[in-house]
C-alpha cells in the first residue's frame, strides 16, 4: 500500500473478511492486521488507518459478533485511549456496553446452549475487555449507565481476570 496506494480499499476488504469470518485464527490475523496498520500510520509509513476499519471493529462490538468480540473490544480500548473516536462512536458503544452487561451475566449465562457453550470459552476475557472499555471511555469524558455498571462490577466480579482488569500489569 505504500508503493501503491490503489491497493488500499483491497486491503480494507480483506481485513473485512478476516475479521468477520467465522475462523478465530482468521480473525486474530485481520485484527493483528488493523494493528499494524495503526502502527505504521503512527510512524508515517503509511496512511491513516482506514475509518472502515473502525467502524468494523464497532460493529462487531454493536452486534456482539463471535469470535472477534473480544478483539474488537482490545482494538477499541487502544483507539479510545488514543482519543481516536468520534462522540457517536462512543455512544453507541455505550449502548453496546450495555448490552453486553446484560447478555454476559453470569445469572443468565445458559451453559447448556451449544451456541452459548461455544462463547463461554471467551466470556471471562470479553468481561474483562468491557470493563476496560468502560474505563476508558469514562476517562475520555463519557457517561452512561453502562459504563457505570461495568465499572462497579468489576470489584466484585468472580472471575479474577474480570476483577482486576484495571490493575496494571508489571
Amino acid at each position: 500500500m505504500r508503493i501503491d496506494p490503489s491497493t488500499t480499499q483491497r486491503a480494507v476488504r480483506l481485513i473485512h473478511r478476516a475479521v468477520l469470518g467465522e475462523e478465530d485464527d482468521i480473525a486474530a490475523e485481520g485484527f493483528a492486521a488493523i494493528h499494524r496498520w495503526r502502527d505504521l500510520a503512527k510512524k508515517k509509513t503509511l496512511e491513516q488507518w482506514p475509518d472502515a476499519l473502525k467502524e468494523i471493529a464497532i460493529t462487531i462490538t454493536a452486534t456482539r459478533r463471535e469470535p472477534a468480540l473480544h478483539r474488537a473490544l482490545w482494538l477499541l480500548i487502544q483507539v479510545c485511549s488514543e482519543n481516536e473516536l468520534r462522540r457517536e462512536d462512543m455512544e453507541r458503544l455505550a449502548e453496546s456496553l450495555d448490552a453486553l452487561f446484560t447478555e454476559t451475566s453470569y445469572d443468565v449465562w445458559n451453559t447448556r446452549d451449544p451456541l452459548t457453550n461455544a462463547r463461554t470459552v471467551s466470556l471471562t476475557i470479553v468481561r474483562a475487555q468491557c470493563v476496560r472499555l468502560a474505563h476508558e471511555m469514562q476517562k475520555g469524558g463519557i457517561t452512561h449507565n453502562s459504563i457505570d455498571s461495568w465499572l462497579a462490577v468489576a470489584d466484585r466480579d468472580p472471575i479474577p481476570e474480570v476483577r482486576y482488569a484495571l490493575e496494571p500489569i508489571d
